[in-house]
């Protein structure tokens, strides 16, 4: 009967470290979810200011990102290029949104979106908590 209580005490002691090694890992991960998305938000308001700018010095807002690049108004890190896909939504001389969506080389895999729209500084998508609700600055 000792044995079996010792045991029944070994067993629920190995229980109660999974669960808190389970519950750190998640926060981990959770943790590394959000950096991400605050490098993608980072790149998206960078590319919000760079559409902008080349609005007002060209008058027009250009066709793709490879126009951005080439003029220097624009341009990503290796990795964030080859992760993610960045685009952009003008609209009656604004840029009514811009977004990103992951690729399959994102360590949590393809299909994920961030989206920003600039004129009432909405953020939505992956790894950001508070949907629908505008950024503090």
């Amino acid at each position: 009967m000792k044995n079996a209580k010792m045991i029944g005490i070994i067993l629920l002691a190995f229980l109660f470290l999974g669960l808190l090694s389970g519950c750190a890992g998640s926060q981990k991960g959770k943790s590394q979810m959000q950096a991400r998305a605050q490098r993608v938000q980072a790149a998206l308001t960078d590319l919000v200011s760079a559409l902008q700018t080349y609005k007002d010095e060209k008058g027009y807002f250009p066709k793709g990102l490879a126009i951005l690049r080439d003029g220097h108004y624009f341009s990503l890190m290796p990795d964030l290029e080859k992760e993610w896909t960045f685009n952009y939504y003008p609209d009656g001389g604004q840029i009514m949104m811009v977004d990103a969506v992951s690729r399959a080389e994102m360590s949590d895999g393809a299909g994920h979106k961030i989206v920003y729209r600039p004129r009432d500084q909405v953020w939505e998508g992956y790894g950001i908590t508070d949907f629908n609700k505008k950024v503090k600055k």
